[in-house]
């Protein structure tokens, strides 16, 4: 941690999130989260939470028709759950599922298909549709609405005044989000290290979202380009990482200089916003009781770095893109930290990324993808292409294939067409 003279006094349970989350070797298990955007079928427009075509509506149906069990907040319907799965609203009604934990990866992309195919059903039968992108390419946040769920109605505000896309990442982007598990502190932070490094090879691979309003941007994903704009000290690359990534304690010192959000008090949440997690733990941010584990969990499941820690590593740097990419970035993720080799062949593809350098390939991700001027290779092709080759090998015979799609990208195959209606049409379930 950094050195503080209140350093010595901060509670061991600090660390129990990320402790609680060490498990064996082998039995290792991963989950997927998939955001997409809900749209009207033939206005592309944003579905809004009421109504006979709204978000609830569909809430609704899937319970009645996929046995699926309500999660509420006062008298709205926010969520749903069955067994280990859950499906949640993101703020501006994109549609969130998020698979339980598997230990192999056939389960893993069966399940994700299967709530996938449920979801996508459910729509059609309102005339809505899936968009499959990581940011809308027509509405504006003036379009949508925030979903009627109290945690969202306390950030946008932060948001408009952390940075200057924050809004528009709470109402119109979408991600592929994979988690990992760890067998210790020293593999969580390896992994960490690595996970950071492999951001900008994440985001070319994934970059899904060059429209704004109808017009085509200089970025191959705007949504992570968004992310650069919403909160400074919350997202990004935490301080000191990757190349001081030694344990969980580096982790923490960074989470607690962020500002807090709110709290949770008697099952409400309480807006407490200016003081850091870390002035609250030592009497400076205006609380009558100390904070507790519970608050803590809560302020961690409020930051948004490119690879987020708790009891499981979360990569959050891919755009939302359709089937069969998705799977394709599954198996990638896997492939990558899973290796029968451990983590060394993935290592050695970006060992020589530092700090400095990463920033600026996260930009080249941002801005170009795969592709720079004249649709030419950019140079971050070549480590995407080492990615995919260590990928492979991390991967059992019969899942290689997955990987076929991103080869396309690589190998030019893949249609590309950089108008909006040929885009959309090939990113809608």
């Amino acid at each position: 941690m950094s050195s503080s003279p209140h350093e010595t006094s901060l509670p061991a349970w600090l660390l129990a999130p990320f402790e609680r989350g060490i498990r064996p070797h082998g039995s290792f298990s991963s989950g997927v989260e998939l955001e997409y955007l809900l749209v009207d079928e033939a206005t592309l427009s944003m579905a809004p939470y009421e109504g006979a075509r709204g978000v609830s509506a569909l809430l609704y149906r899937l319970i009645s028709e996929n046995g699926w069990a309500p999660v509420t907040e006062g008298s709205s319907l926010i969520g749903l759950s069955r067994d280990s799965s859950h499906l949640s609203i993101e703020p501006g009604g994109a549609v969130e599922i998020a698979t339980r934990p598997h230990t192999s990866l056939d389960g893993l992309l069966a399940e994700t298909a299967e709530l996938t195919a449920e979801l996508s059903s459910a729509a059609h039968h309102l005339s809505r549709r899936l968009l499959c992108m990581g940011y809308h390419p027509t509405e504006t946040k003036e379009d949508v609405a925030l979903v009627p769920k109290r945690r969202y109605h306390l950030m946008y505000p932060i948001m408009g005044r952390t940075g200057a896309l924050g809004q528009e990442m709470m109402k119109l982007t979408a991600s592929v989000q994979v988690t990992l598990d760890f067998s210790s502190e020293e593999d969580a932070m390896r992994k960490y290290a690595l996970a950071c490094r492999l951001v900008p090879i994440c985001i070319a691979l994934s970059a899904n979202s060059p429209f704004r309003q109808g017009a085509r941007l200089p970025y191959a994903s705007f949504r992570s380009h968004i992310w650069t704009h919403t909160d400074p000290k919350r997202t990004g690359l935490p301080s000191g990482m990757p190349e001081h990534a030694r344990s969980f304690n580096d982790y923490v010192a960074w989470a607690l200089e962020a500002p807090v959000y709110f709290l949770e008090r008697q099952g409400q949440l309480i807006p407490h916003p200016g003081s850091s997690f870390r002035h609250l733990l030592i009497g400076e941010g205006g609380l009558e009781n100390t904070p507790s584990l519970g608050d803590w969990e809560l302020h961690l499941s409020t930051l948004f770095p490119w690879v987020r820690l708790r009891s499981y590593l979360e990569l959050r740097a891919f755009d939302m893109v359709p089937p069969p990419l998705q799977y394709a970035l599954i198996a990638l993720v896997h492939g990558l930290f899973y290796h029968p080799d451990g983590l060394g062949p993935a290592e050695q593809i970006v060992a020589h990324i530092n700090h400095n350098a990463l920033v600026r390939l996260i930009e080249e991700a941002i801005t170009s993808g795969l592709y720079s001027e004249e649709e030419a290779l950019s140079p971050l092709s070549s480590l995407c292409e080492r990615a995919l080759a260590v990928a492979s090998q991390g991967l059992a015979p019969h899942h290689k294939h997955l990987l076929a799609p991103l080869r396309d990208l690589l190998n030019g195959n893949a249609d590309r067409s950089v108008a909006l209606e040929p885009w959309v049409k090939r990113c809608l379930l």
